[in-house]
This record gives structure tokens, sequence and C-alpha cells, in this order.
């Protein structure tokens, strides 16, 4: 009688949970917020802001690395080129010493002073190579060029063709890729029809002078 009891109680327990239970809602997705036309313009401005930045930084950049390429570059133009005053001077002294040899005479040659005074043209002329100085050879015929020529007088002769240089008087010097000192010399040009004239008549006027 117990048994039946407890069993018609489970009964209705059982019929008195729903068969089906129902599933909770899912929580339905928020719609994401929409800008408004001033947090676009402001966005919009503040992209614009960052853009110029960026511009700004790029240039800076760019004006250093060239910054630091002309300051290495005038570096090495020093450092090539910064004697210049100085190797000018020096070579005053090396036409000297030259033209002291050149009317050196022949008996004088072997004097030990003498030696001693040619070891030390010869050290100068090496002291001048070492630092980059180098002559600019110039030969009679050869074409005359403003950039290392400086024509002290003009020659009227056939013997070498018009704009021939035919002597020089002083020689030109290189330091490195730049002309130092150019060279002086004398420069051809064709005789003109008057210029035996003008001869006789300066023959002339010398000759009257000396009878003055």
């Amino acid at each position: 009688m117990m048994l039946e009891e407890q069993q018609t109680e489970h009964n209705e327990a059982a019929e008195a949970v729903p068969q089906h239970a129902e599933q909770p809602a899912a929580p339905a997705e928020a719609p994401s917020p929409q800008p408004t036309p001033d947090l676009a313009a402001e966005l919009e401005k503040e992209r614009q802001k960052a853009t110029e930045y960026m511009q700004r930084w790029q240039r800076a950049q760019a004006d250093l690395a060239n910054y630091k390429r002309r300051a290495e570059q005038e570096r090495e133009q020093e450092r090539k080129y910064g004697a210049f005053p100085l190797l000018l001077e020096l070579l005053k002294m090396q036409d000297n010493f030259q033209r002291a040899f050149e009317t050196l005479p022949v008996e004088l040659r072997e004097f030990s002073w003498v030696q001693g005074v040619a070891l030390n043209f010869v050290h100068l002329d090496g002291l001048l190579r070492l630092h980059g100085v180098t002559p600019i050879e110039t030969k009679p015929g050869q074409p005359f060029d403003p950039a290392f020529h400086e024509a002290v007088t003009h020659e009227e002769t056939d013997a070498y063709p018009d704009g021939a240089i035919t002597a020089e008087y002083q020689r030109g010097y290189m330091l490195h890729e730049r002309v130092l000192r150019p060279a002086l010399v004398r420069v051809a040009r064709p005789k003109s029809a008057g210029t035996t004239a003008r001869e006789e008549q300066q023959a002339t006027q010398a000759t009257q002078a000396l009878g003055e």
C-alpha cells in the first residue's frame, strides 16, 4: 500500500514538469553606432594632421641627410684645397729655385753647397706633389686653352697656327682637379698685311729718336 502511494506521487510530480522547457532567448546584437557628421569631420581633420606630420617628418629627414652630405663634401673640399694660398707661395719659391739652376754656370754645379741647394729644390718639388700639385704640360704648338693658360702676349707668326702657344713664360700647376696657377704663355696669331709696314715705321721712328 505504501509503495503504490509513492508511485502515484512520483507520476503526479513527473506530469507537473513541462515536457519541453523553453530556452532563454539570445540577447539581440546591439547595432553599431554610426558616426555623427561632426565626429566624421573631426576624424578626417585628425587624419589630415597625421598625414601632414608624417610629411614634415619625412622632409626633416631628407633635409638632415642633405645637410650631412653637404657637410661631408665641404670637409673633403677643405682637406683637398684648404692649403691653396700656402701652396701658391711655395710655387714662388720653386720658381726661384728653377731660375737659379737654369742660369747656374756649369763650373759651379759640382760644388757641395750647390748640390745641397739642389736637394732642397728636389724636396720642395716632392712636397708639392705629395699634396696633389702637378705641373700643367705646355709645349709650343699646343692649342691655347683659357682654362689652363693665360696669354700675356701675342706673336704674329706663320710658324704656328692661329691660337697656338709659341712659348711658355711661367709654368702652370694643378691642385688635384683645380687649376692652382695657370701657365703664362705667348700665343700665335697670323701676320696681317700691315705687319711689315708697321715694323718699318717703328724702325724709322726708333732711328729718328736716336738721331734727336
